[in-house]
């Protein structure tokens, strides 16, 4: 893979709750950050991928945009739905040509959707021998049309140059595939990799394999849930239930007891429960279709990484070795690169994906 020298570019990762933005580029050597920043996203303009109000969306965006002096306008933009659907598949060894036209014809066979409301791409996994027969392992992703010429007109509505149309799965499978060290510490290289992002609305899990992107899922359960508990079982507004979430900043694990007396420490023990039981139903899906395949290190991003006792917390329940996302060989970031990988991985292009 050539990666080839580029002007700056915007990239703006959308969540449910904020936004994140990067002005950089990418060379062989390295990733260039020259501006970031993040965006509190108001209630009800934005949710789950989908636009509610683009007037009030497009002002948020460029109102920031203004505020922080920045004048590149080609945008990569990184979105993340529910209703983005991937299926992984294995066809015989076609030109790209053929692949296409197998796809066109054949792809509401391998996914649940109605094709003419999909627009729907492919990533090449691997190629396999099966039975003496060559075959490609594809990875299906199909986004909404709507939800694509939604935010293609929020871009354009404030005068932005829309470049890229990514996802955040594969945005952080790009940033993995472009480095090879991670936090000083671990190797990439031949390693099979969950990344969890937990969010506000849900958590966001990857699995990349090999530099490529072989599962992702979004689990609907996030913070919210835990916020909207502390507010129900202590009847506060919902302002206050948050504010007490935040500064709780502790997960609780099976040996340390100390914070079992606080009601809101249980509450918060009681859902990272449930978003846990949730990933290992992927977990076990991922395994069972290969009894070879294993996961080697689970990274964190997201706000919730800096949260004390997370890492301990996976690890102890998948007795794999779980860390937060703090740095990368390639890439020099003074602020938090948990919470800005995703946009970061907007930046760098490979040929196969939204080309």
């Amino acid at each position: 893979m050539v990666l080839h020298k580029r002007k700056a570019v915007l990239s703006i990762d959308l969540g449910s709750s904020e936004i994140k933005v990067v002005e950089g580029k990418f060379n062989k050597k390295e990733i260039i950050i020259y501006n970031s920043f993040s965006i509190d996203i108001p209630e009800g303009i934005y949710y789950d991928g989908n636009i509610i109000d683009i007037h009030k969306m497009g002002l948020v965006l460029k109102d920031n945009i203004e505020k922080n002096k920045i004048s590149t306008e080609k945008v990569n933009l990184v979105i993340n739905s529910s209703s983005i659907i991937t299926r992984q598949i294995s066809i015989p060894k076609l030109p790209k040509e053929e692949v296409e036209s197998i796809l066109n014809y054949q792809v509401e066979d391998y996914m649940p959707i109605n094709i003419h409301e999909y627009i729907i791409q492919y990533i090449i996994l691997d190629k396999i021998i099966d039975n003496r027969v060559e075959k490609l392992n594809l990875l299906l992703v199909g986004v909404p049309k709507n939800m694509i010429e939604s935010h293609l007109k929020l871009l354009n509505n404030i005068d932005l140059r829309p470049n890229v149309l990514d996802f955040q799965g594969n945005s952080i499978t790009k940033l993995i595939f472009y480095n090879s060290i991670i936090n000083d510490i671990y190797s990439l290289n031949n390693k099979t990799l969950a990344c969890i992002d937990v969010g506000n609305s849900s958590t966001k899990l990857t699995l990349i394999k090999d530099g490529n992107m072989h599962m992702t899922r979004v689990l609907n359960i996030g913070t919210a849930n835990i916020i909207k508990d502390i507010q129900k079982n202590l009847g506060i507004a919902e302002k206050e239930s948050e504010e007490m979430f935040l500064n709780m900043s502790t997960i609780v694990t099976e040996s340390d007891l100390k914070y079992k007396d606080s009601e809101i420490q249980s509450i918060i023990d009681k859902n990272m429960q449930l978003i846990l039981s949730n990933i290992d139903m992927v977990f076990r899906y991922f395994r069972s279709r290969n009894e070879e395949d294993k996961i080697d290190l689970i990274f964190i991003q997201g706000g919730m990484a800096n949260f004390n006792g997370i890492e301990s917390l996976f690890s102890s329940q998948f007795k794999i070795p779980a860390i937060k996302l703090n740095s990368l060989n390639k890439i020099s970031f003074k602020y938090d690169l948990s919470r800005y990988s995703n946009a970061i991985g907007g930046l760098i292009r490979r040929d196969e994906v939204w080309q």
